[in-house]
């Protein structure tokens, strides 16, 4: 019994540490909920199966492997509770990304009437009091052409499968979202 318990409540905290700490180290690098969603959709139920039948096989039942396929599908279960945090988390940030990135436009627009055209680097434009978003830091958010410009960012560039992306177009001035979270007010 103790070869099922113990990997059972291994998982178990495991996946409680994951739920409290996960969203917060994980966001702007890796998709947390997508890993929740996807790891219970394709690893409990296999593990769970898998766990079953080598506890039927008798020669087999005696061994640490249905523990740990137990104790698998356990932490993914667990970890489905910190999808709604760092879904939340991650929404939040895309707010602050999208105003940050709003209160640049006029700036922008200043530079353009007083240099002709939109500046080369962002930078330009910023203050020294000016503090970026997570998800402005470390990627290249300004995209400036002859006679227009973007603001973009993604989520977890890390893992593009995953990635939402946010993007407004100077020339239609209209923001596009390819995300869950789209629209953010």
């Amino acid at each position: 019994m103790k070869r099922i318990v113990i990997p059972v409540k291994i998982g178990l905290a495991a996946g409680v540490a994951s739920v409290l700490f996960g969203p917060m180290l994980t966001v702007g690098r890796i998709p947390f909920g997508d890993i929740a969603l996807l790891g219970a959709y394709f690893v409990v139920v296999p593990s769970v199966i898998l766990s079953l039948i080598l506890l039927a096989l008798p020669r087999l039942n005696l061994c640490l492997l249905p523990g740990i396929g137990f104790g698998v599908a356990i932490f993914f279960l667990v970890l489905l509770i910190g999808a709604g945090p760092a879904d939340a988390l991650k929404r939040r940030h895309c707010r602050e990304a999208k105003v940050f990135c709003e209160s640049l436009i006029p700036r922008l627009e200043e530079y353009r009437s007083h240099h002709g055209g939109y500046p080369k680097q962002v930078t330009e434009v910023l203050r020294p009091d000016d503090a970026l978003p997570m998800y402005l830091r470390k990627q290249k958010f300004y995209h400036q052409t002859n006679d227009t410009f973007s603001l973009s960012w993604v989520d977890s560039p890390g893992v593009p499968y995953c990635s939402g992306v946010a993007a407004y177009h100077h020339s239609s001035t209209n923001w596009d979202f390819c995300a869950d979270w789209g629209g953010t007010q």
